[in-house]
Parts: C-alpha cells; structure tokens; sequence
C-alpha cells in the first residue's frame, strides 16, 4: 500500500510538473514568438557619452537598475573597460534618470535606452544591431550585463583575458546542462562578430520574455553560432583549470565542505555508509578529482562561486545564489570574507537579501520557479 501511495504522489508530481510546463513555457513562448514575428528591435533613444572614442574595442553592457542609482559592482566594471580602453555601449532595459546618467556618462560612449522586452538577450540583439551599423569594423565585441556581481580582485585581469587573441571567450561554460559558453561574459573577434553565422542568429532571435527560452534558443544557440564563426575559443574560468590549481595547493588549508552547492555535499564528504564526516577530515587538495565533477555537473560559475575566486582570482559571483538554492546566505557571507574586500563583501551580502530566496514567491510564481521560469 505504501508503494502505491508513493507512485499515486509521484505521479501527481509529474503531471503538475508537465501541466506548468505546458501553461508557463510552450503556451506563452508560442504566442510571444507570433506578437513579435514583426520585431525589429527595442530601441527608443540613444545618447552620447562623454568618454572619447580610442580604439575599436567595444563592450555591449546591459543595465536594469532597481532604481535611479548604478551598482558600485557595475561602475567597477566600467572603471575596468576603460583602463583597457573598451568603449561602453550602454544597453538599458529601463529608461535611466538623470542620477544613473551622472555616474556613467563620462565612462561610456553611448548609452541605449530600450523597451525591456526580452531581458539581457533582447538589449544583446539590439546592441549587435547598432554596432554592425555603427561600426562595422570592431576589432573586439565584449557581451557582459550587470547579472554578475563585480569584485575587483582579479578584475583587470579578467577583463584583459576577454579582450585575448581568441575569437570566442567566455568567462564560463556550461557542460551538465547542454553544452554551451555562458553569457553574462563572452568576447568576440571582429572576425567572429561579422560572421554570417554569428550575425544571422542575432537576425532571426525573437526577444521572448521567458527565461526558458532565453537559455534554450539564446544562451544554447548562441553558442552553437559563435563556435560556428570562430577559428579559435577558450574559457577562461575552466574546471580543467581549477583542478589543477587545487592538485598543485599546498597550502594545507582546511576548507570547509560547504565549498559546493548543496545537492552535491554528499558526494565530497561521504564515508562508505553515507555519513558525512567531521569537517576537520576535509581537505581541498585530497579531494581535487570530486571536486571537479560535483563543479562540472552544472553551471560551473553556480557551482564554484566559492572555489574559482579562491584559486583563481574570479571576480564575478552571480547574483543569485541563494535565490536558486546553491548555497545558504551564511555560508556565501562567510566564503567570501575570504575573497573580496570588506567594503565590496558588504555590497554583495546586500544585493543577496534583496534578492531573497524562492520560499517568499507567492504560489503561482513558485510553481515557475519549479520549472525555471522565474
């Protein structure tokens, strides 16, 4: 009878699960895709910056601040492009005020306000519309959006790894769920931007207000077009990378087993019977090889925030790691005492409470949560 109870549970699972699938994602991406079957882009207004134009590398920056102020973590990263003398096309999902303006005019070169239709990856397609228009002949096209945290240990030096001779970078890349670079951070040849692989996606991408669609049929395809256009990729943030770093540790510091998301604990810290051991028993450089396949299972930046920072100088942590239940907003205050400064750690740790955690959302928007639309 118990077994049956479950399977009757189970069952219910799955069918509610298939049902929000059908009512969240196939129903609203299909009529999204026909109201926008005539889309041309977003754009309302484009203003210019005051920083001059020097060279002919740019960054498409996407910005939706809560409110009439630019982050400390955004204008660090603007700080940075500068000193590598990247001009900033400025793609705003959210009209800015004059306070916004005030803070990045003399950093930027242009700034575009846009309708918020299709999140990060609908200003993309826009900021690649204006600038093949506008300067066909970039050398180097950075994608980056303020959905990562900006620390600026290690800040200089990633923004010169994207500027690298390669024709495709990302700062991370994705193997446990569909291989695929992530996009918050990518940098592209002039080469690889002028691609018909590559511009033909932007062409034909419908800016669909649905993060699901916007990873499968953006993010995904997105990667599969730049890969088509380039001769030559890395990623800078590997985990071939990290787990050399942490084989050649000799530091003989002990790190706490809350190092990696939770889902993954138990396979870090487990003795025969599934018990997890004492803390004191776990040491980083001993468990390298787990390590690196509980990180590889899925978004790598998600499932290392702690660990690529720490051993190799990573300056960007997503905003949503409590959100999405990788770790508990303790521990993240804790780990990255260690990583950033403490003027920096306080930013952080205020833009995690402000996010909060899934169990606030009200029924229906749990029930997207379950399925990864909100």
């Amino acid at each position: 009878m118990a077994g049956f109870l479950k399977w009757v549970k189970n069952s219910y699972r799955y069918l509610r699960r298939q049902f929000n699938r059908v009512r969240y994602i196939h129903i609203p991406i299909f009529l999204e895709k026909r109201r926008l079957a005539t889309y041309t882009d977003g754009v309302i207004e484009v203003l210019t910056g005051a920083r001059p134009e020097t060279t002919r590398k740019y960054a498409l920056f996407v910005l939706y601040p809560s409110d009439d102020t630019i982050d400390n973590s955004v204008l660090r990263a603007f700080d940075a492009l500068n000193r590598a003398d990247v001009n900033i096309l400025v793609l705003a999902n959210v009209k800015l005020g004059e306070k916004a303006l005030s803070q990045i005019r003399d950093k930027v070169w242009r700034i575009v306000h846009r309708r918020n239709i299709g999140f990060d990856f609908g200003a993309y397609k826009d900021g690649v519309k204006y600038l093949a228009a506008e300067r066909p002949d970039a050398e180097r096209v950075l994608l980056m959006n303020d959905s990562v945290f900006y620390a600026s240990p290690g800040l200089d030096d990633f923004i010169a790894r994207l500027l690298d001779g390669a024709d495709a970078i990302s700062a991370f890349e994705n193997w446990g769920e569909g291989y695929h670079l992530q996009s918050f951070a990518v940098g592209v040849s002039g080469e690889a931007f002028r691609h018909p692989a590559f511009q033909s996606f932007w062409q034909s991408y419908l800016p669909v207000n649905n993060r699901i669609h916007a990873i499968e049929s953006g993010e995904k395809k997105l990667s599969d077009a730049l890969l088509r256009a380039a001769k030559s990729s890395c990623v800078i943030y590997s985990v071939a990378e990290l787990t050399q770093r942490m084989q050649n540790d000799a530091s003989g510091e002990l790190v706490e087993d809350y190092v990696i998301p939770m889902q993954w604990r138990k396979l870090i810290n487990s003795n025969a019977q599934g018990e997890l051991q004492p803390r004191a028993d776990f040491r980083i450089a001993d468990k390298y090889l787990t390590l690196a396949d509980a990180v590889n299972a899925t978004s790598t930046i998600h499932s290392g925030a702690f660990l690529f920072p720490y051993f190799m100088k990573c300056p960007i942590y997503k905003k949503d790691l409590v959100y999405r239940q990788r770790f508990q907003f303790w521990e993240l205050s804790k780990l990255t005492e260690k990583t950033m400064p403490p003027n920096e750690h306080v930013e952080f740790m205020l833009m995690l409470r402000q996010r909060g955690d899934h169990k606030r959302l009200p029924r229906k928007l749990l029930r997207q949560y379950e399925i990864g639309v909100k």
